[in-house]
């Protein structure tokens, strides 16, 4: 929680203070990249704090998109599934292989940032990184964080409309 949480929520203010420092014009793009996990969009059972710090950096990013475009300031997520690194044993790895988990690439991780750094258009967006069994270029946008339609659509809409009023 320290690091994946506390730590993003420490490093966040820092961005958008210097973010705000910044002139706005139009070569300039304020892009901040927040990296969560598919952690924090699936249950992980047995790693409660992981998963809740995951969890947590969606909420952040949920909460900034709203109002940081406002300023110019982009933010997104990257959320990585199982990407084999040294943080992940041997074991935990060859097991995983056992289970079928196809591995996502950290080129792909690479990839999809540049996708969002590289166009200024896209705001308050998710993307998964994924195997590429499951998305050609590694990487898909979850697409999740958008309620377009049914009750989460409307309880949306009335937080909208009502949070501006509710902080003042």
């Amino acid at each position: 929680m320290e690091i994946n949480l506390m730590g993003l929520l420490y490093t966040v203010k820092l961005a958008l203070h210097y973010f705000r420092r910044q002139p706005v014009d139009s070569d300039r793009d304020r892009c901040l990249i927040l990296k969560s996990s598919l952690a924090g969009y699936v249950d992980l059972p047995g790693s409660i704090q992981y998963n809740s710090s995951k969890f947590g950096v969606r909420g952040v990013m949920r909460s900034l998109r709203r109002t940081s475009w406002k300023e110019n300031i982009r933010v997104n997520l990257v959320a990585p599934w199982y990407i084999r690194t040294p943080i992940l044993s041997q074991k935990v790895q060859d097991f995983l292989d056992g289970k079928g988990v196809g591995f996502a690439l950290v080129e792909d991780c690479c990839r999809a940032m540049l996708f969002i750094a590289s166009d200024p258009t896209i705001n308050g967006r998710g993307i998964g990184v994924v195997s590429r069994q499951h998305a050609q270029e590694g990487y898909m946008d979850l697409d999740l964080d958008d309620y377009k339609a049914g009750l989460y659509s409307e309880w949306q809409q009335v937080v909208l409309d009502t949070a501006g009023i509710l902080v003042q």
